[in-house]
């Protein structure tokens, strides 16, 4: 076939030039190019001319049996890749289905799955039984997300209530608002649900409680005149279809002020992208517009969550206060960025950016610290370069992690940074220690896996601000006095999909194909190419729906901020800027810094208010002193992997807490100070033994520095404190070995022993026992074994408390003593559990050091 084409004789030279051309191609089997290009896409469109003359019909003759052997090389090869494609997802479907079954999980996507595979062969009786009660009614809001296979789950359900006469099926939804496509949703469900569930009635709201006139007109303007763009091709049909379904749209907030503007940004510089100066320019409006109204909620709605950020960025660096509202992971944070450089050299100590990271940073000073509060002598300056310094400093890493888990960790390094971070970082790092607490119960051994997480884990922006930035979706049913939409540059179908599929909007997938070409599918049969058809149509009607949902989440104002048109433009984009262009301004210049549309009073805020100066609120109300004291239910016990794990601490307080100690800002240097004061009464064993020297507690509040931060300047005044209440004589008592000579003074009644008793004292002894269906893990700050003969008759447990109490105020000290009670008495029942004594044979009291005060704690009834 090939030799008869190159033979077939041409007198025009461009003839045979384009002839030989295709020859070629078909030669290297470049059967798209062919059929794209030159003579073969000519005969294939069925135009068969050339520079307006018609072709031999041998020529064509020709031409359309290589076309023919082209079409089924080009289906061919579309077939085997479908086929390939099911084959790999079934090996997938099946290895991932024999995995949930070893874990024995589901997914909330399996959970709907097994759900609509089963609903169909459940009757209404078992179902009640399953259920406990039976459905007599179902209302259903956000209708237009529903997918098919939730659909499935909800049918029986639905068909059982409409034919009764005592039941109701009430569903709300927009088709305008259906923009969770990609998740599934099929808006077309909407119109289906009607034949499925005869005898419905349906009733249509057009009308928005909203939006202020000016907002409601931009949006029949646009929605009402799709069409009118000239440009749009093969998306003409579809868009067309969205359009013809647009109800006219009114307010019933007639008495709203507002403005609509489209506007154009400015010419890119040599230096920078179209978008990045459409969005310097955007943020610069949302800047004025907040300082206009500086009492109006702004949103600045963008497509993607890089966007989000970009605009954050952007925002913030012209002083604008501004909240992301789509999240971010938090390496978006220098000082976060910084942590996760520390903890990568717990795995990677030769990781030389990772040590220069350190090393020119304020956490470089700590680093040499720890290590030579560890005992670690460097024998060169802590650089990328030290070798030695970077194994030790993972190895006390490692140590760390392992010893005190991920958040405390994180937490203590983070303490050392924060007096070198603005406010943004704070509430990053903050944020990072959260994280790292709760990724402790499943962590791993490599430092890894967490830093991973945090790369990945997206967490949203704590600050709250009059301006936030969020996507589109993350604003659906939300509302706004402004709205600023400065990303509207996208294709309406940007994304190629892998594959194409067909179904009815009530039944599972009928068809499934690979995507191909355009110039492929001219080969498909009627019944193929039309699921190409059908997903574009799905895919500009989710973008037009996009763009509806954005531009009515305004209440006064919405400013549409476009790129200029490009030099020498010949046609209108396929964006949601040129279906803008071409319903607001369509017959303006798309000119730099262009104001193409603008709609109402441009002053807007000063006839609601809204201009006042930032923070002029109304003075709060007075509010009572009253204490507010909650009472929580107890925790529902939930199943779970293994034995819950609680610490005795945990139990502080019972089941009652005061909302003014819940809300209270944390007073971490009280925290802080405990620590010091609880290891340095662990230095003491019997008073009777002498006093710790002041170097002693000196070494031990240095080998705390990472965890309490640097308290050489107030060492002096603590210790002396220290020593102050430690010779309290009730105290002092308590802490040497004559106290014990007579048990009666702890209410103990031990059996006589010829054998002298020996005390034993365990300083931080740490247990774990089981109750109920708890582990409980701890550690008690003095324990005093009463021994005789190798056994252990009697035990008193001493649990140091440095709360500041008045010293006197016998009222505040009894709320304290109940308040630490069910901690007291969980140590005791461990003690008793673990050691085999009886409950009345263990002893407790409280020492308030700061107030000077010891409180024993009633023996068990029965002593």
């Amino acid at each position: 076939l090939l030799a008869e084409l190159a033979a077939f004789p041409l007198s025009d030279s461009r003839l045979q030039k384009a002839r030989d051309a295709d020859v070629e191609r078909a030669r290297l089997e470049q059967w798209r190019d062919l059929i794209d290009k030159g003579l073969a896409g000519k005969v294939l469109c069925g135009t068969c001319e050339y520079y307006k003359k018609p072709l031999p019909d041998g020529l064509v003759a020709l031409y359309r049996r290589l076309l023919k052997h082209a079409e089924s090389v080009l289906l061919t090869e579309v077939a085997l890749q479908t086929e390939a494609t099911h084959d790999l997802l079934q090996s997938f479907a099946e290895q991932y289905r024999r995995l949930q079954l070893e874990e024995r999980v589901l997914r909330f996507g399996d959970v709907t799955y097994q759900l609509a595979s089963a609903a169909g062969s459940i009757g209404p009786g078992p179902l009640a039984y399953r259920l406990n009660g039976s459905v007599r009614h179902i209302l259903l809001d956000e209708f237009q997300d529903t997918s098919p296979l939730q659909w499935r789950v909800l049918r029986p359900l639905a068909r059982h209530v409409a034919a009764d006469e005592r039941g109701s099926f009430f569903c709300v939804g927009d088709v305008k608002q259906a923009i969770y496509g990609w998740r599934g949703g099929l808006a077309e469900i909407f119109d289906a649900v009607t034949q499925e569930l005869p005898g419905l009635g349906e009733s249509q709201l057009n009308v928005s409680y909203r939006s202020s006139p000016p907002v409601i007109d931009a949006v029949n303007r646009v929605f009402q005149n799709l069409t009118q763009h000239p440009n749009l091709e093969r998306l003409a049909e579809p868009v067309a279809r969205w359009q013809a379904v647009f109800p006219e749209h009114a307010t019933a907030r007639i008495e709203l002020p507002g403005h609509v503007t489209l506007v154009t940004g400015p010419e890119p510089a040599e230096d920078e992208s179209a978008a990045e100066a459409l969005f310097s320019y955007a943020a610069e409006q949302v800047r004025s517009l907040h300082q206009k109204a500086p009492q109006a909620s702004l949103a600045v709605l963008v497509r993607t969550n890089d966007a989000v950020a970009h605009l954050i960025y952007l925002l913030r660096k012209l002083g604008v206060p501004a909240s992301e509202e789509g999240g971010n992971p938090l390496v978006d944070s220098a000082a976060v960025e910084l942590l996760l450089s520390l903890l990568k050299l717990a795995d990677h100590p030769g990781d030389r950016v990772a040590r220069f990271h350190i090393a020119t940073s304020p956490l470089a000073e700590a680093a040499v610290q720890w290590l030579d509060a560890a005992g670690i002598v460097l024998a060169a300056p802590f650089d990328e370069r030290n070798d030695a310094a970077a194994a030790a400093l993972s190895e006390l890493l490692r140590r760390q992690l392992l010893d005190e888990g991920y958040g405390a960790t994180v937490h203590a390094w983070a303490r050392r940074l924060a007096p070198v971070c603005d406010a943004r970082d704070l509430d990053r790092l903050q944020q990072l220690v959260e994280l790292a607490y709760s990724y402790q119960p499943t962590s791993s051994l490599r430092a890894d896996d967490f830093l991973r997480l945090v790369e990945q884990e997206r967490v949203t922006d704590p600050s709250a601000a009059a301006v936030r930035v969020m996507t589109v979706h993350q604003a659906k049913g939300l509302q706004f006095d402004i709205v600023v939409l400065p990303e509207l540059e996208k294709k309406l179908t940007p994304q190629t999909p892998p594959i194409v599929c067909g179904r009815s909007p009530t039944e599972p997938v009928q068809a499934i194909c690979r995507y191909a070409e355009e110039s492929v599918r001219r080969f498909f049969p009627p019944r193929l190419a039309q699921l190409f058809d059908e997903t574009t149509r799905r895919e500009v009607h989710e973008a037009l729906c996009l763009l509806y949902v954005a531009m009515t989440r305004a209440v006064h104002a919405l400013h549409l901020v476009i790129a200029p048109a490009k030099p020498g433009e010949k046609n209108l984009p396929k964006t949601f800027a040129g279906l803008l262009r071409a319903t607001l301004a369509p017959d303006k210049d798309a000119g730099p810094e262009q104001t193409l549309y603008q709609h109402g009073d441009h002053q807007w805020f000063r006839a609601c208010g809204k201009d006042a100066p930032a923070g002029a609120q109304a003075p709060p109300a007075a509010m009572s002193h009253e204490p507010l004291v909650i009472r929580l239910a107890p925790p529902v016990e939930q199943p779970q992997r293994g034995l819950a794990r609680v610490s005795p601490s945990s139990l502080e307080g019972g089941l009652k807490i005061r909302a003014a100690r819940v809300l209270a800002p944390r007073a971490d240097q009280a925290l802080d100070l405990g620590t010091l004061v609880h290891a340095w009464m662990e230095t003491i064993a019997w008073l009777d033994d002498g006093l710790p020297s002041d170097e002693t507690l000196r070494q031990v509040a240095l080998r705390l520095r990472m965890e309490i931060g640097d308290v050489s300047d107030q060492l002096p005044r603590l210790i002396e404190q220290f020593r102050q209440q430690i010779a309290v004589p009730g105290i002092a008592a308590a802490l040497r070995r004559g106290y014990y000579a007579k048990p009666s003074r702890l209410g103990l009644e031990l059996p006589r022993t010829s054998a002298p008793r020996d005390l034993a004292v365990k300083r931080e002894w740490r247990f774990i026992t089981r109750h109920a269906n708890k582990l409980v893990k701890g550690s008690i700050d003095r324990l005093v074994l009463l021994q005789s003969g190798g056994r252990v008759d009697a035990a008193d447990i001493l649990d140091f408390k440095t709360d500041e109490l008045p010293r006197g105020d016998r009222g505040a000290l009894a709320k304290r003593v109940e308040y630490y009670r069910p901690q007291i008495e969980s140590y005791r029942r461990a003690v008793s559990e673990m050691l085999a004594l009886p409950p009345e044979r263990v002893a407790a009291r409280l020492l308030f050091l700061h107030a000077g005060e010891i409180v024993a704690l009633p023996l068990p009834a029965g002593a």
